[in-house]
């Protein structure tokens, strides 16, 4: 399972009509969804497209809509639009750092519809190389690694996004847990969760990756990936 086939799931599931993806880089994701949905808007602020993906953006738009600016920028400027359609489905993937990853979600949660869904990328970092440095944009973290910075760099960078699910963990108002595949797959929607995070928010902000890796299934409500399918089953039974 990836996080393809989990925003698939619950575009489908939902009917959705409004899908917003924020980090949208080459459009790997973007563009392998082909559900019938009102709007498919892309925020980036700098989409990586190639050549062959530019021309589909310019001749065949077809239901989506690009906005090439920050988040936080989109939220600002589009809350009318916002507020008219709301949000079916929101795949957060942009800055890994779990304070800008948070105010994605803050930020899709206010427009969220009843019935919607979060997904969130890279939130179940495998070791701590994966994590560090925490708080670095990524083209600090590439410097980093070329300069031999990184202990047991491999390349893949998750950041510290599993803290931003871990706050979202001490909610009540809200159901989250990770699918443990694809580097950790967020899923965030309404409603009473099956258990709370009995933490405060600075302790989490202060947690290193040795806290993720003691209390790694609690944290972040880690979940084998049948869940996912047998969670909306039972959602969708009632």
């Amino acid at each position: 399972m990836n996080r393809i086939a989990v925003i698939k799931s619950l575009l489908q599931r939902t009917k959705a009509k409004v899908y917003v993806e924020i980090g949208v880089d080459t459009g790997y994701v973007f563009f392998s969804l082909n559900a019938p949905v009102k709007a498919k808007i892309a925020v980036d602020p700098e989409f990586r497209f190639s050549f062959r993906a530019w021309l589909r953006t310019k001749l065949r738009p077809g239901n989506a809509k690009y906005f090439q600016v920050t988040s936080d920028q989109f939220f600002a400027d589009q809350k009318e639009m916002l507020r008219r359609d709301g949000i079916d489905v929101a795949f957060v993937d942009g800055l890994h750092t779990y304070k800008q990853c948070y105010q994605d979600i803050v930020n899709c949660l206010e427009y969220l519809n009843d019935g919607g869904f979060i997904v969130v990328h890279d939130v179940n970092p495998p070791n701590a190389a994966c994590e560090s440095p925490v708080g670095a944009s990524q083209q600090e973290v590439l410097a980093k690694a070329e300069r031999g910075e990184i202990p047991d760099w491999t390349g893949a960078w998750t950041g510290d996004v599993w803290k931003s699910i871990a706050m979202l963990r001490t909610r009540k108002d809200l159901q989250v847990f990770t699918i443990d595949s694809d580097w950790g797959i967020g899923v965030i929607t309404k409603g009473t969760p099956e258990s709370v995070l009995d933490v405060s928010i600075p302790a989490i902000e202060a947690m290193s990756y040795a806290d993720l890796e003691k209390n790694r299934y609690e944290l972040i409500n880690l979940k084998p990936s049948h869940y996912f399918f047998e969670f909306l089953q039972e959602k969708y039974r009632k």
